[in-house]
């Protein structure tokens, strides 16, 4: 890297740039202050759009200009231009050079962005392991893009070897997650037998216990009823039934707020896109009549607040309101709402 070579000038190219952001954010994520977590989200997503940029500048130097139309190659080599953002960078990548970036990765870097503009622009009220588990799965995800998009030949060697740095010290990250893991692998097998678990819209790992309070509360309640001491359910009337908790970063909510946080965050899903192309994942449930019953993907729906689980192949739209509903044969092929609404037209005629 160049900015060594002299104490008084300091030069880097677009990809040492955000090789040295990346360097940054480690040493922050690798800090024994809750603090540290803010420098290092800020770095490292400023040096992972700069990693795109410079992938994207490999197609054509005028595709990192927010506008193109008005790319001019010496505002370019001076560095004076308003580049594109990382959103459109992304979009960029894979529509004009034909990378894929999976979903899964995109919502992982999109959800970093966005604590990053919180940090800069607002405040911030985070759990510390959920912060380091998505800077975490962010730098798996840079790596992976480097990988597969970024010919190494045509780095330096200083480039090449800060990568392989960066890459061994991402592996004691992983020991981080992975022991933190291993230490609620007990409760992940307990809960497992009773509800449903999905990734946590927060910290990214499969460990969102869907209705955990009720069931804490129905064992606790045994537990208390055996001693003689009354219902634990009789103690706690405030609290509410349905909420869903992280076990491995405590973040917590209602079934109706973590499913929409869930498809939000994981599914990348909201009003925008949901009006642009007429397809919503969250819905009201046919049980409990909450919204948060989600389609998880292309095998089941899952209730948020229920836990009723339904395959995807059971499903279809209501044939009056269009809305999803499951059905099995024999069924009606209108929904709940739809059925009571035509019951209660039915009945003012007859009156």
């Amino acid at each position: 890297m160049n900015k060594d070579t002299n104490k008084h000038h300091l030069k880097l190219t677009l990809f040492e740039n955000g090789i040295d952001f990346i360097e940054r954010g480690i040493s922050y994520v690798k800090g024994s202050r809750p603090e540290d977590l803010k420098y290092a989200i800020m770095h490292l997503v400023d040096g992972i759009e700069l990693i795109f940029k410079y992938r994207l500048s490999l197609e054509h130097w005028s595709l990192i200009f927010e506008n193109i139309n008005s790319a001019n190659r010496s505002s370019f080599e001076q560095g004076d231009f308003k580049s594109v953002g990382l959103e459109h960078c992304v979009q960029r990548l894979k529509g004009i050079s034909s990378i894929i970036i999976n979903e899964k990765d995109e919502i992982c870097i999109s959800k970093l962005k966005k604590h990053r503009n919180k940090i800069t622009h607002f405040s911030i009220n985070e759990n510390v392991d959920a912060l380091k588990a998505s800077t975490i799965d962010v730098m798996n995800s840079l790596f992976i893009f480097i990988n597969n998009n970024i010919d190494t030949n045509n780095l330096s060697k200083n480039e090449n070897e800060q990568i392989k740095n960066i890459k061994l010290i991402l592996l004691d990250f992983k020991d981080f997650v992975s022991n933190r893991m291993k230490t609620l692998q007990s409760q992940i097998t307990y809960y497992n037998d009773l509800t449903s678990i999905v990734q946590c819209p927060l910290c990214l790992q499969q460990t969102m216990i869907i209705n955990k309070l009720s069931l804490d509360i129905t064992e606790k309640s045994k537990a208390i009823t055996i001693e003689g001491r009354g219902t634990f359910l009789e103690e706690n009337v405030d609290v509410d039934p349905d909420l869903c908790e992280c076990i491995f970063c405590s973040h917590k909510g209602n079934g109706a707020e973590i499913a929409l946080e869930y498809v939000n965050n994981i599914l990348g899903e909201n009003s925008y896109t949901a009006a642009k192309s007429g397809m919503y994942s969250l819905n009201y449930c046919p049980e409990c009549r909450r919204e948060s019953w989600v389609a998880m993907d292309e095998k089941e729906w899952i209730c948020f607040t229920c836990n009723g689980v339904y395959e995807a192949d059971s499903i279809i739209n209501c044939f009056n309101c269009g809305n999803p509903m499951p059905h099995t044969e024999g069924d009606s092929f209108y929904c709940i709402d739809c059925h009571e609404d035509m019951r209660y037209k039915t009945k003012n005629k007859l009156c």
